[in-house]
């Protein structure tokens, strides 16, 4: 009888093939860690963004200089949303994650437009609504951080 014949060399062959195949799946795919902390540093960057924009805004009396600074928020939540799209995850949890935020920017980006437009339109009403609606979307952010970490953490 042939070595290679008998049963257990057969399975510990068949077995330390399939683990090898198993370790160079999971090597080539993405770890939940890694899927993780590009998600983290993506919502870290924008945070990083909005509070320079911010740190600018403070130093300026002039309104057409708020009006510039408010017009910067849009455009740091528009390239937010194009950064967190990019993201490639295919963590099924991270990637609701990822779509939630990428929703939340976008509704940031438009709501924050739509307080420039009523600030330059002189429109009050417009404005108090943009405002409420901004901040409305805003809000979604803590929670949605809070469901990110309990995640990752596990």
């Amino acid at each position: 009888m042939s070595f290679w014949n008998q049963p257990v060399c057969k399975y510990t062959i068949r077995a330390s093939a399939v683990v090898t195949l198993g370790l160079l799946v999971a090597s080539c795919s993405e770890s939940k860690l890694s899927q993780c902390k590009q998600l983290i540093d993506v919502a870290n960057q924008v945070v990083t963004n909005v509070q320079t924009v911010a740190q600018n805004a403070s130093s300026t009396t002039n309104p057409s200089d708020s009006l510039a600074v408010i017009n910067k928020v849009a455009e740091a939540a528009d390239q937010a949303k194009t950064d967190m799209e990019s993201l490639q995850l295919s963590d099924e949890n991270l990637k609701g994650f990822q779509t939630r935020y990428a929703a939340m920017y976008a509704e940031i980006g438009e709501t924050t437009r739509d307080m420039l437009s009523a600030a330059q339109s002189k429109d009050t009403q417009a404005g108090k609504n943009a405002y409420n609606e901004f901040k409305a979307a805003t809000s979604q952010e803590g929670s949605l951080v809070n469901e990110i970490n309990a995640y990752c953490a596990q």
